[in-house]
């Protein structure tokens, strides 16, 4: 049997270990799991998206009778798995690596309004010319078996009297925020969203201004019960409650005042003023982590045995991109060199004699 040269098993071996993993193919296997039944789900349409500056689709397949999903890759950058179960989207968190990659869908049902709603938080901020407040309306699906929500209006809200709706973004737990068409419903400043309610928590963010005068009387428009209502605002502003639902001051912390009223009701007179100008986005940046800090937060799950990465910016992709072309060519290099010095240092081969 003929033995490979020791030099070649080392030149291999070498070129392997040295090889960028940026060449190196790997393999992304995952399945698609109903949570609504427990179960496998066949058939959905399983897109594969690498995330740089933007999501750019690399592959598309559908899930097998066993929910199974394989895609092959040549590259080692962050990617996310999305999902397509019954006209709704899901996708996975933002993931690196080979390993295996569980994604939950969940079956829908037509149900118009039907989100338990937590409570509400204001930001207001305002300078000589308007008062700018951002409002998030919390949501909980809490159907069980879950399913996801649809109708023509998912979630309605009505703002304040002389309020102008300036955008209107649904913000799925595990995700960011993503910019949705309001609908304008009957009635002054009612407006709804079509957006599907998956399982879990839900944040609805508002913005909107109102033309300032030298005091600002807002009387918050209710739908439904909520248990907090949160006005937060700069220091440099003057709040004052209404008379006929009190707030409490919970304090002050990096700037930001935060006033509360608890188990509020439609109808029950909630209301306050404002005056001053302040900005919140002017503050420290541990002021704006408190005002995150206010809501409730639900972080994205990693699927089974991935690891959540810091996503790249556009200068280190490009720096990354340089390594490799470096690595690689010094690898080669190297292998060169590897060569000639086992060469030189092999013994001359003697002729036999008779």
């Amino acid at each position: 049997m003929m033995r490979m040269p020791r030099f070649t098993v080392v030149l291999v071996a070498t070129f392997v270990l040295l090889m960028p993993r940026q060449l190196i193919a790997s393999s992304i296997e995952g399945r698609v799991v109903n949570r609504t039944l427990n179960q496998p789900s066949p058939g959905d349409e399983v897109r594969l998206f690498e995330y740089g500056t933007t999501l750019r689709e690399e592959a598309h397949t559908v899930s097998d009778l066993q929910g199974s999903f394989q895609f092959e890759r040549s590259k080692a950058s962050p990617f996310m798995v999305i999902v397509v179960h019954q006209n709704v989207v899901y996708h996975s968190s933002l993931l690196a690596g080979s390993e295996p990659v569980d994604v939950a869908v969940y079956d829908s049902v037509q149900l118009s309004n039907s989100a338990h709603e937590d409570g509400e938080a204001l930001f207001v901020e305002a300078d000589t010319q308007s008062v700018k407040v951002t409002q998030f309306f919390v949501l909980s699906n809490l159907s069980e078996p879950p399913r996801t929500f649809l109708g023509a209006s998912t979630f309605d809200f009505v703002l304040p009297s002389r309020a102008v709706l300036d955008s209107v973004a649904a913000q799925p737990g595990g995700s960011l925020p993503s910019a949705t068409r309001p609908l304008r419903l009957t009635g002054s400043n009612h407006f709804g969203i079509s957006d599907p309610i998956r399982p879990g928590i839900t944040k609805i963010v508002a913005t909107y201004h109102v033309p300032r005068s030298n005091k600002i009387v807002i009387t918050p428009n209710l739908l439904r019960p909520v248990g907090f209502f949160k006005v937060m605002l700069p220091a440099s502003m003057q709040f004052i409650s209404g008379s006929a639902y009190p707030f409490v001051r919970e304090g002050e912390e990096s700037g930001i005042v935060t006033q509360m009223a608890r188990n509020v009701r439609p109808g029950s007179g909630l209301s306050f003023s404002i005056s001053g100008v302040g900005d919140i986005r002017a503050l420290s940046a541990a002021a704006m982590e408190h005002a995150r800090r206010t809501l409730p937060v639900v972080p994205p799950a990693p699927a089974i045995g991935s690891t959540l990465v810091q996503v790249q910016t556009p200068a280190q992709d490009h720096k990354l991109g340089a390594n490799v072309v470096k690595t690689f060519t010094l690898a080669i290099v190297l292998l060169l060199i590897l060569m000639v010095v086992l060469l030189w240092r092999r013994p001359p081969r003697l002729n036999k004699t008779s």
